[in-house]
């Protein structure tokens, strides 16, 4: 019989004891244990979130670094046609580089030169073409054609 009201008698002492709601060592050691986990965690996501900036940062200096570089690559070969568009690109990401400035120039002066060449080229060749045409025309009708 004892046994039967003996889980009673504990549930009313508990209760009577203010039950789970009291306040014990343990108790109190495990919230602070677990306000500080928590603290730790936001830190610990606010330096994740700053590497992920300083990363994004990165990724676009040597984006920019890249461009840069093929820029002045491309007007060192001669490609001037091909840099102008990356020049102009790696200009803006970087408007005070004078090295960039510099080449685009140099880019689109020789670009313009060289379309102004084959123009002349395809000018002549055309102005051949319509001459020997013409002499052409010229012979056959002093031939009686």
């Amino acid at each position: 019989m004892i046994r039967r009201w003996f889980p009673l008698v504990l549930a009313a002492v508990a209760l009577a004891c203010g039950g789970s709601e009291t306040a014990t060592p343990a108790g109190d050691a495990a919230k602070d244990v677990s306000a500080a986990a928590e603290r730790k965690a936001e830190a610990a996501m606010e330096v994740a979130e700053e590497a992920a900036a300083v990363a994004g940062e990165a990724t676009e200096i040597a984006a920019e670094n890249e461009m840069v570089a093929s820029c002045l690559d491309l007007v060192s070969r001669g490609k001037f046609s091909e840099a102008v568009p990356v020049c102009t690109e790696a200009l803006g990401l970087d408007p005070a580089n004078q090295q960039v400035q510099q080449a685009l120039e140099k880019a689109n002066r020789e670009a313009a030169a060289a379309a102004a060449a084959q123009t002349g080229e395809a000018a002549r060749g055309a102005a051949t073409d319509a001459a020997a045409k013409e002499a052409s025309k010229a012979t056959g009708k002093l031939l009686g054609q």
